[in-house]
């Protein structure tokens, strides 16, 4: 359901992010006992040498404030900056930046991104798609994502308006797209067609393989034989997984939409400005997490598989007790059926990848959807804006990448 609201100021700050509070916690902290041993303590899963996952207690040292900036600003990159005057509005300056931390090597996730999608001929601004991706279970979804994300949400706009290519696979990595001077977002539709356009970037990536294998006799040796070639670099981006974020922001009609599959998150931060001049930040919240922890997805999952155990369904927080955000790209494990995934896996991944096998329990996939959920901001360009949107925050725990893209807007 798309959630509506108007933003006072268009002076706002969108974050995303995800995992839990705990690091940052004990990290801010540092004025306790804590500081003086130079570390702080965690406590994480790991196998033994039996195999067992057992909980053990992992001492992380501190990091002086310096490096810590270091690190962020090495990453620190602008996406986008214009300053072109539009319908006669000298001086309007619109920029993206990105800081990035990786916390794993290698990551995960996707780098940051702002797309501006400029009108041909037209002095209207432009469309600015800005996306993230959280990768699990390998970097393959994350990576696929990047570009074809946003270039995928805006051929399927385009579409449903009568202006896009009708293949729009052909045209993914065609950049930059430029949109025709009569096109407009329909506000009445923007949140059924972005959902729509983000389930299609999810069959392009998962269902691809099973499609075109329909109907052919997989049993014949010859066939066998062309699985890995054919087939072998579409099978990576479908076994890993993804949460995304991207927010679409229409800078002529001054309007947004947030949409998020997974656990990122994303909060807009707005200057709340007083008669007499003075003012506090307000916090507006964009997005909310799709894990199998949150009471709305459990309810969700157990509605749609009425034949299984609820028990089954979600189990110790997580989908079929194994996967924690309820809702990504890829991750076939959760989407193939178990007799699907055992005939191809071992015949598309690559030699030194074994394949794992099929979650306990998959008795009615698929169990994880890629549709987001969609938030609508209207805003207003004052003298002077700014607006932040990122993936994951420098102040969370279980940071694969911190990314923040920053909007400042003047007229």
């Amino acid at each position: 359901m798309q959630s509506s609201r108007l933003l006072p100021r268009a002076a706002f700050t969108v974050l995303a992010a995800g995992g839990g509070t705990y690091a940052y916690y004990r990290y801010s902290k540092r004025n306790d006992g804590h500081l003086k041993e130079g570390t702080f303590s965690i406590t994480i899963s790991q196998r033994n040498v039996e195999g067992k996952v057992v909980k053990a207690v992992m001492d992380l040292p501190y990091l002086p404030d310096a490096t810590l900036e270091k690190r962020v600003k090495l990453f620190s990159r602008t996406l986008y900056s214009d300053a072109s005057p539009y319908n006669g509005r000298g001086g309007s300056l619109i920029k993206f930046h990105a800081a990035q931390l990786n916390s794993n090597d290698p990551v995960e996730d996707m780098e940051p991104e702002a797309t501006a999608y400029l009108y041909e001929g037209s002095s209207r601004r432009p469309i600015i798609v800005a996306a993230v991706a959280d990768g699990h279970s390998g970097p393959f979804t994350s990576a696929w994502l990047k570009g074809r994300l946003s270039n995928l949400t805006m051929l399927s706009l385009l579409n449903s308006g009568g202006f896009g290519a009708k293949d729009p696979l052909k045209e993914v990595e065609t950049s930059p797209i430029t949109l025709p001077p009569k096109f407009k977002l329909d506000s009445s539709r923007m949140s059924t067609l972005i959902k729509t356009a983000w389930e299609v970037v999810d069959d392009i990536i998962t269902w691809r393989i099973p499609r075109e294998l329909k109907g052919q006799d997989i049993w014949n040796e010859k066939v066998l034989e062309t699985l890995g070639a054919r087939f072998g670099g579409q099978i990576l981006p479908a076994y890993s997984g993804a949460c995304a974020l991207a927010a679409i922001v229409d800078t002529e009609e001054q309007e947004m939409w947030v949409a998020c599959t997974g656990d990122c998150r994303a909060v807009a931060g707005f200057w709340d400005e007083k008669p007499d001049g003075s003012g506090v930040w307000r916090v507006d919240v964009l997005s909310e997490d799709q894990t199998a922890e949150s009471p709305k997805e459990v309810a969700r999952l157990i509605k749609e598989h009425p034949k299984d155990d609820p028990a089954d369904v979600v189990k110790v927080g997580r989908v079929l007790g194994n996967l924690q955000p309820s809702r990504a790209f890829g991750d076939l494990r959760y989407k193939w059926g178990a007799d699907l995934q055992n005939f191809l896996l071992p015949k598309l991944l690559p030699p030194n990848m074994r394949p794992r096998p099929p979650p306990a329990k998959l008795l009615t996939p698929p169990y994880v959807t890629a549709s987001p959920e969609v938030q609508h901001r209207k805003f207003t360009l004052p003298s002077s804006a700014t607006s932040d949107v990122p993936t994951r925050s420098l102040w969370l725990e279980d940071i694969c990448k911190a990314s923040v893209i920053q909007s400042p807007i003047k007229t």
